[in-house]
């Protein structure tokens, strides 16, 4: 990979750091949770994309795109 800065490298090098501490979590969760018979952690992550969440300013929220799966998938 070639960076312009060393603000810009250290700044992705943070952001892998963090998704591999969430990525951690997650499969972590999914084996206490016994999901990883079911799920591998791409067709988890896949399942889950779909959720799209929407607030307009003083608004409630909105989510959209939730199927039976996503919503057993959340409960980690």
């Amino acid at each position: 990979m070639f960076f312009v800065s060393e603000e810009i490298f250290e700044g992705k090098l943070f952001v892998y750091f963090i998704a591999l501490q969430l990525m951690s979590y997650i499969e972590k969760q999914m084996d206490v949770n016994g999901l990883l018979s079911n799920y591998t952690m791409q067709l988890l992550l896949d399942e889950l994309d779909v959720i799209e969440y929407y607030q307009q300013l003083g608004k409630t929220h909105h989510m959209s795109e939730i199927t039976i799966n996503s919503v057993s998938s959340m409960n980690l």
